[in-house]
């Protein structure tokens, strides 16, 4: 018990002489508690009440502990008491520990009160029969949160064993019983203990929980609570539904339930609790890996994600495949299109994937497509695209800019510069097929009128702007006569105003320049 263990070394020259003297009255004497309430709302008195009668040496009380549960708060709602007092001349009762909010009943705090008999003389009195004694009483000083019980050594939720490691509860140890003679609590409030559908269960099952008090009253409420977290509001019905979030491991779980028995007043009421627990496993997780199984060649392979010991089970718009595939292996060969998913069961948990949706497509089905190699031309220039399409009914080529309809197969194209086109083209089932085509688009020639080879480094060259960048290019100087003077196939470096390597002399002569586009004649002046 939570009471110091001091000695009473004046009992001992008699204590073993009373012991054995009064063995036989063992097990007669019971003795009950009760707290009572004054009309004040602050007052509590703790009576004893005997069901033999004590009288001399026999109605000795060596030593008592009562524990009493009070309302949790904190701050200005912490609960606290004064004046902790006793009609019993010479009993001193101390409050000699608390402890608060224990994992167990995080509602509740624990007030522990101890009486030693080491006074001299002895605190000794007549205990008669079926009589309440007052103990002790004290003053609340805090604010009314609730109802102040005698705890239940048998059934309340903090009770040994416990997270604190300590002995907690009642006794009342009268001498002339030879021991402890506490056998319960008058006035004490029901008890309740918690019926569950099942004792485990997978992660998002329902499960039904149902709070059995010891009498049954209408008026009582109850709260429910699952791992600390409440999951219901007060509510007047005794039963609840719960389903558990997915852990990453099995877990015991922990469910409260707490029962509030009302009173005239607030303080006047009762709470007690419960808890059961049950084992919750985690769901395995059902994944189908592919990325897409649209347009693909039938059969096709799914990968639903290995989960080690699992089991698998394919099913598709039908249900169930067939054959049914269930077994070890994560894989499955679709042999037919549509909606598949793999339901994925562990340690007698299953999970279903999110559907995958196989579109498949045989050879004669396929959607192909050709736009054929890239064309070469002036800016401004009009070119047919003329791809090869098969098994397609719509058609989508981007960028649009410079065409003349970017949703059919056939557009004409006018680039402003070079432009790399790609046609996608769907089947009647959304399968698509993709070609990209580039139209390289030539800036036009730029001719100067004349140049001067004077070997100053200045316009000693006389070469068409932008003429590097056609590869099929001809370029022709002649005289005025027609004779041919210069000829080259090269777009550099140009005429340097020379005629066999001997300087052409000062005059204006003819050219002549092909593409495959456009042919260029003119004169150019030669200065020196």
């Amino acid at each position: 018990m939570r009471y110091p263990q001091r000695g009473c070394s004046h009992l001992r020259w008699w204590g073993w002489l009373l012991v054995f003297g009064l063995l036989p009255l063992a097990g007669r004497a019971q003795v009950t508690l009760k707290i009572v309430l004054d009309p004040d709302e602050v007052t509590y008195r703790v009576y004893m009440r005997s069901a033999v009668a004590y009288s001399g040496i026999q109605g000795l009380i060596t030593t008592a502990q009562i524990t009493l549960s009070v309302p949790h708060g904190v701050g200005p709602k912490h609960f606290e008491i004064s004046n902790v007092t006793s009609p019993v001349p010479k009993m001193r009762w101390a409050l000699n520990d608390r402890v608060d909010a224990p994992a167990e009943n995080p509602d509740r705090d624990y007030l522990f009160f101890s009486f030693i008999n080491n006074a001299s003389p002895l605190v000794l009195f007549p205990i008669p029969a079926n009589t309440d004694i007052l103990l002790f009483q004290f003053t609340r000083t805090s604010p009314c949160l609730g109802g102040v019980q005698l705890i239940s050594n048998d059934t309340d939720e903090f009770r040994t064993p416990n997270s604190r490691g300590i002995n907690v509860g009642n006794s009342l140890s009268v001498l002339g019983f030879g021991g402890n003679a506490y056998r319960l609590t008058d006035n004490a409030p029901p008890t309740v203990t918690i019926q569950a559908s099942v004792t485990q269960l997978c992660a998002g099952e329902l499960v039904r929980f149902q709070a059995v008090p010891s009498v049954a009253d209408p008026t009582y409420q109850y709260q429910w609570f699952a791992d600390g977290r409440a999951i219901t509001p007060v509510v007047s019905t005794p039963g609840v539904s719960y389903a558990f979030a997915n852990p990453a491991d099995a877990y015991t779980a922990v469910v409260r339930v707490k029962l509030i028995s009302p009173g005239a007043t607030p303080c006047r009421s009762q709470t007690v609790s419960a808890s059961t627990s049950l084992l919750v496993k985690p769901l395995p997780m059902a994944l189908i890996r592919n990325a897409d199984a649209r347009c693909v060649p039938l059969p096709t392979r799914l990968e639903a994600l290995p989960v080690a010991g699992a089991t698998y089970e394919w099913r598709n718009d039908a249900g169930p495949v067939s054959p049914a595939a269930v077994g070890t292996d994560p894989s499955y060969d679709a042999p037919v299109s549509g909606t598949y998913t793999v339901r994925v069961t562990l340690n007698g948990c299953a999970a279903t994937s999110p559907p995958l949706p196989v579109v498949g497509v045989t050879q004669a089905e396929k959607t192909s497509v050709s736009i054929g190699a890239g064309q070469t031309l002036l800016a401004g220039q009009p070119v047919a695209l003329e791809p090869v399409v098969s098994n397609a009914v719509s058609f989508s080529w981007t960028p649009t800019d410079g065409l003349s309809n970017g949703r059919i197969r056939n557009p004409v194209a006018r680039p402003t510069g070079t432009t790399t086109y790609t046609l996608t083209a769907y089947s009647k089932a959304g399968c698509p097929a993709q070609d990209t085509v580039t139209i390289r688009v030539l800036p036009p020639l730029f001719v100067p009128s004349a140049f001067t080879p004077n070997g100053d480094g200045q316009n000693d060259v006389w070469t068409p702007i932008n003429a590097q960048q056609y590869t099929d290019y001809q370029l022709v100087i002649l005289n005025r006569w027609g004779a041919v003077l210069y000829e080259t196939r090269a777009a550099t470096p140009g005429w340097d105003g020379q005629i066999n390597g001997t300087p052409a002399p000062a005059d204006t002569y003819h050219y002549q320049i092909r593409t495959p586009f456009h042919e260029y004649a003119g004169s150019v002046t030669l200065i020196r």
